[in-house]
């Protein structure tokens, strides 16, 4: 049997359904509760990944442009609100929850959503809200590329960030609000590349900024309000989350904590209980992927093998010189590494090798359009023919937190039991048991190499991320 306020809250969101409005029929965990009490001016909820603050601050978001919020007092009349974030790339979790639940039939249709794009139908990315009870309200959106001066001059009754800020933007939002006595919100996990959040701490610790802090646990994000409490995630579920995490960024992730662990090399779940002697037969997904170098020692090239379903992955060989080499070289030792393999370089599934290096001093430039046109010349083909053919050495996918993701594919690979090293792989197999995360480290060059080459299998959905990684 429900108690008297549960059945108080079932009426309660079924009385908002019949009237029309589905902003108040939402099921919310307690820290989405608590952050829409919160009726100061300035707040900060820093917390772990997956528990609900993105929708939670969109919800916010919406109650406040149209003047609708049932927790807390917003400014009479239509408002101007401003929404921040790296990119909008970036910032498309917050885009795309805010377009699932705003109120089509109230705001300009000139307006459309695309996905990892934002907001079009205006010069600037805007949504105007032009009937219903936020008509005349209008929120922007900025990304901090844009820096500082994207926001100068505006003045705000709400400046949301859904993603750690750099201290210039949050310095140049809070003037903006100064009129309108506006609120600042900020909802965050702040991660290994984050910028320096030192500020922001300091402003917590001065007592200039509310903090709620909120870890991932099944507690955080079990929603009340139906005849039964539900969590989104359960223990299992969060626990294959958080292993996914390399060992430094843990506490971020699950706690939302300011610093990441000084601990020690990236590759933890990598040793030798998975190195192997011999390759299976199998039908195998073919990968190469190629770090370029011109200094001695730093060009390598790594085979990488995924069963057909995807399960089981192989570092399987790699091709390296000591010294210094030149491309025409380079394309040499990857034949040779294919040909001892007995892989035919048509049978290669995917190529993926790094963005131009310029060289040293005294030149040595290398490309991948370099090594294609080398890798022809030494079969004796044409590049056209062997394009035909699926030589094709596409760039890895570059952007804020792309080399953690990867290392953090392989690692958890590796937890799951899943990737295996075939012991000739010398430069990997040293590369995971020394790196410590120095971006200019040698020991990275040949990890970087069978990270582009597991990347490009995972992008070709050949591994399925829902099985190794969090959500």
């Amino acid at each position: 049997m429900i108690g008297r306020a549960e059945a108080a809250r079932i009426l309660e969101a079924a009385e908002a359904r019949r009237l029309g409005d589905p902003l108040r029929s939402v099921r919310l965990t307690d820290p989405q509760q608590a952050f829409l009490q919160d009726g100061r001016r300035k707040l900060l909820w820093r917390g772990g990944n997956s528990i609900g603050k993105t929708f939670a601050h969109v919800l916010h978001i919406l109650h406040f442009a149209r003047g609708t919020h049932p927790w807390q007092a917003t400014p009479r009349g239509p408002k101007q609100l401003m929404l921040a974030g790296y990119s909008f790339a970036q910032m498309d979790p917050l885009c795309r929850a805010l377009w699932a639940i705003i109120p089509k039939d109230e705001i300009d249709p000139k307006v459309t959503y695309v996905p990892r794009q934002g907001f079009r139908g205006y010069k600037e990315p805007v949504i105007p809200f032009i009937r219903g009870p936020g008509a005349g309200s209008v929120i922007a959106f900025a990304t901090y590329k844009q820096g500082a001066g994207r926001i100068m001059g505006d003045q705000l009754h709400y400046f949301g960030m859904d993603e750690p800020p750099p201290e210039g933007v949050w310095g140049e939002a809070q003037p903006r609000l100064n009129r309108h006595s506006g609120q600042a919100r900020v909802t965050m996990t702040p991660t290994p590349d984050s910028p320096p959040l030192g500020y922001m701490r300091k402003l917590v610790e001065d007592g200039k900024l509310t903090e709620m802090q909120t870890s991932l646990t099944v507690e955080a994000v079990t929603r009340r309000g139906g005849l039964i409490d539900s969590p989104w995630m359960s223990a299992d579920d969060i626990e294959v989350a958080l292993s996914s995490y390399l060992d430094d960024e843990l506490p971020m992730r699950r706690d939302g904590a300011w610093d990441a662990l000084v601990s020690g090399r990236w590759l933890s779940a990598v040793t030798d209980a998975i190195l192997i002697d011999e390759i299976p037969d199998s039908g195998w997904y073919v990968a190469v992927g190629v770090d370029h170098g011109a200094k001695a020692g730093r060009q390598y090239a790594s085979l990488v093998l995924a069963s057909a379903d995807g399960e089981q992955v192989i570092v399987a060989d790699e091709a390296h010189a000591d010294g210094v080499t030149t491309t025409r070289e380079d394309a040499q030792a990857l034949l040779a590494m294919l040909q001892r393999n007995g892989i035919p370089y048509h049978q290669v599934d995917h190529w993926r090798g790094d963005r131009r290096h310029a060289g040293d001093f005294w030149g040595n430039e290398k490309t991948n359009r370099e090594l294609a046109r080398e890798i022809c010349d030494e079969l004796g083909i044409r590049q056209r023919d062997a394009v035909e053919r699926g030589l094709r050495i596409r760039t890895p996918r570059k952007y804020q937190g792309s080399v953690r993701f990867g290392f953090r594919l392989i690692n958890s690979l590796a937890k799951a039991g899943r990737l295996q090293v075939h012991r000739r792989c010398e430069g990997f197999r040293t590369g995971a048991l020394g790196w410590v995360g120095r971006p200019e480290d040698p020991l990275k060059d040949p990890l970087d190499a069978a990270r582009y080459a597991i990347e490009a299998l995972h992008d070709a959905q050949v591994i399925h991320a829902r099985r190794v990684e969090a959500a």
